[in-house]
C-alpha cells in the first residue's frame, strides 16, 4: 500500500504529502466499500446453498468471494456427476 510506504519529497510542502495522503486513504475506502456493496449483492442473488457455503468459508474480500463461489460451482458439478453415474449404473441393474 503506497499510503504506508509514501515520504514527503524533497521541497514538497507538507499540506502536500498530506493531501498526497489523503487520496491514497480515499482511494482505498472508496474500493473497500465497493467490494463490500458487490459481495453483498452477490449474497443477496445467490441461491440459498451458495449463500450459506460463502457465508461459512467467510471470503475475505470480493476476489476470494468470487473464487470461493468458482469452487462451489465445480465442486458441486463434480457431486451431480458423480450421483448421476451411479444412477446410470442403478438403471442399467433393472
Amino acid at each position: 500500500m503506497k499510503f504506508r510506504t509514501a515520504n514527503c519529497e524533497s521541497g514538497e510542502r507538507y499540506s502536500q504529502f498530506a493531501e498526497c495522503l489523503r487520496g491514497y486513504v480515499n482511494r482505498w475506502v472508496e474500493l473497500d466499500v465497493l467490494d463490500l456493496f458487490v459481495s453483498e449483492q452477490v449474497l443477496e442473488m445467490a441461491d440459498k446453498d451458495l449463500a450459506l457455503f460463502l457465508k461459512e468459508h467467510k471470503p475475505k474480500c470480493l476476489s476470494e468471494l468470487i473464487k470461493t463461489t468458482y469452487q462451489y460451482v465445480v465442486d458441486l458439478r463434480e457431486r451431480l456427476q458423480s450421483t448421476c453415474d451411479l444412477a446410470r449404473e442403478e438403471l442399467e441393474k433393472l
